[in-house]
């Protein structure tokens, strides 16, 4: 293998950077090219060498170059350094181990300060990017789990993501900008900079990135399971759903003549997903009347607790797609806990348990009385009767 590729250790540990470096070194990989996350090396055989890391200052203006000046340059070549990579404002120097290398700059260099001060823009202006970038993902997120449907739930785990996010940013920008002041400290001391473990560092930031990347893949096989989860109606109510063709007393239309292509899936087909760790989802679609093309659409969760399930319920009736929240009436319906529907309109909601269901029906007559008559269904087929 010519090349290899390790992780980029972070500006702010110098002194790490350079241990780590003359130590890949030591094992015959010799910095080839420095990259944002990821350093190239190349095989080049066992050396014993030391390191550097060279900060240009930062420019007035912008259209001004990001380099190195040529006597700095100069300076290191004449002392036996050697420019190994360069990324951005970091240069990074190389030397054979020798005591007679002078290092390439003491305390009194005014360079230490245009090191720090780049150091301290370039965190700060990577915390505000990532958290501007956690911010719009989370916002486009709770846009789209507006509604109290698979999305409501399916949306906790992103949002988690975008938490432990912000979190991670929060951790590595507040450290980096600490330990950028000890080194400052250091530099204005007269001493070097000094290597350090800082496995409380590293062991927080690991778990938060581990458990960000849970909350990812989580939100992943949901998005995947909605997706590969769609299903023709079998000929009876199958779990905690209710054939809304057997409550209205219509017949059904075949699943084959029903094309009719939506959100949740085609029509005469129910849609389902774990909703971990709550429980599990349906979304159901049905042309119960060919004639007067009543269409029902349901969506019903199973839920682990009844209390989520209440709030689900109160989500629903909030969050209904063509009736307000004040225009549910509450309805006593053997089976059911509670249950609401709109007198005069297309909507029901009803709870037994940490069973939840909205459901919309179009293209009825008597619509108020078709929601009424779907709700004792729903009772009847919950309670076992």
């Amino acid at each position: 293998m010519k090349y290899t590729w390790r992780p980029t250790p972070e500006r702010w540990a110098v002194a790490e950077a350079q241990e780590y470096y003359a130590a890949m070194a030591r094992r015959g990989w010799m910095l080839d090219k420095r990259g944002v996350r990821w350093d190239r090396y190349r095989r080049t055989g066992p050396q014993q060498l030391q390191f550097w890391l060279e900060f240009t200052p930062r420019p007035v203006l912008l259209d001004e170059p990001d380099d190195l000046p040529a006597e700095k340059q100069q300076l290191y070549e004449d002392s036996g350094w050697q420019l190994a990579a360069r990324r951005d404002e970091v240069y990074v120097f190389a030397a054979p181990l020798q005591a007679q290398v002078p290092q390439p700059y003491d305390a009194g260099d005014p360079q230490q300060d245009a090191m720090i001060a780049r150091l301290q823009r370039y965190y700060r202006r990577d915390f505000v990017i990532m958290l501007l970038s956690v911010l719009l993902i989370g916002g486009l997120t709770a846009l789209v789990c507006t509604r109290p449907l698979a999305d409501l739930l399916t949306g906790f785990w992103m949002l988690l993501f975008c938490g432990l996010s912000f979190l991670r940013a929060v951790w590595e920008s507040s450290y980096a900008l600490g330990a950028i002041t000890r080194l400052r400290r250091r530099l204005q001391s007269g001493q070097m900079p000094r290597a350090r473990r800082r496995l409380g560092y590293r062991a927080v930031r690991r778990g938060l990135s581990a458990l960000s990347a849970v909350c990812l893949a989580a939100e992943l096989v949901l998005a995947l399971a909605m997706w590969r989860g769609t299903a023709p109606l079998p000929a009876q109510s199958d779990g905690a759903y209710v054939m809304a063709s057997q409550a209205l007393n219509l017949p059904r239309v075949p699943v084959e003549e029903a094309s009719l292509q939506l959100r949740s899936g085609r029509v005469n087909q129910v849609q389902r997903a774990p909703l971990f760790p709550f429980g599990t989802g349906y979304a159901v679609c049905e042309l119960v009347d060919p004639q007067t093309e009543i269409y029902v659409w349901q969506d019903v969760y199973d839920l682990r607790s009844p209390w989520l399930a209440r709030q689900m319920a109160r989500s629903m009736r909030e969050h209904g797609i063509f009736a307000a929240a004040d225009q549910y009436v509450s309805v006593q319906i053997d089976g059911l806990d509670a249950a609401w529907y709109v007198p005069g309109g297309m909507e029901y909601v009803a709870l037994a348990g940490g069973r939840a269901v909205y459901g919309t029906v179009t293209g009825a007559d008597q619509s108020g009385e078709v929601p009424l008559r779907l709700l004792e269904a729903t009772g009847a087929r919950w309670s076992g009767r």
